[in-house]
């Protein structure tokens, strides 16, 4: 193969490259990134400017909640693996532990969204009840993909 072609398909493809960049970046609805599922929810329950300032509040608080859960639960994580290199009694307590802190948090979300559907009017409760049905769905984290060890 001579040097002409070689560099005449290098070239081609990272001019495919930057048109494939081009595309995903035209494509990038803004303000996605970062805001979890807030845009979907204010979108559904269609909510107006003062509830979107109350909801955001509410989102606020319940991230703090939420953070200061899972640095606990990390940190209790944390411990009971290092009983896997040293002593084993303390596994059961830790577990129970652990435990005790995902049932609050499953309670801060709970309590989380029973503060969303305060915020409707009784024209918005017919959207916040099928938003209900689809909580499992819309919060549910993605899963990383699998590593082989």
């Amino acid at each position: 193969m001579s040097k002409i072609k070689l560099l005449s398909l290098i070239s081609l493809f990272l001019l495919l490259c930057n048109v494939m960049l081009i595309w995903q970046m035209i494509n990038n609805k803004p303000g996605k990134r970062g805001e979890g599922p807030r845009m979907e929810i204010i979108a559904r329950l269609n909510f107006d400017d003062k509830q979107v300032e109350q909801y955001d509040i509410l989102v606020h608080r319940h991230r703090t909640q939420m953070n200061m859960k899972e640095d606990e639960i990390r940190s209790l994580k944390k411990a009971l693996y290092q009983t896997l290199l040293s002593d084993s009694s303390s596994r059961d307590s830790l577990i129970q532990l652990i435990a005790e802190q995902q049932k609050t948090v499953e309670q801060i979300n709970l309590n989380h969204f029973s503060d969303i559907g305060k915020l409707c009017r009784p024209d918005q409760q017919g959207h916040y009840k099928l938003l209900v049905g689809d909580l499992s769905e819309l919060f549910m984290h993605k899963k990383p993909p699998h590593r082989k060890h």
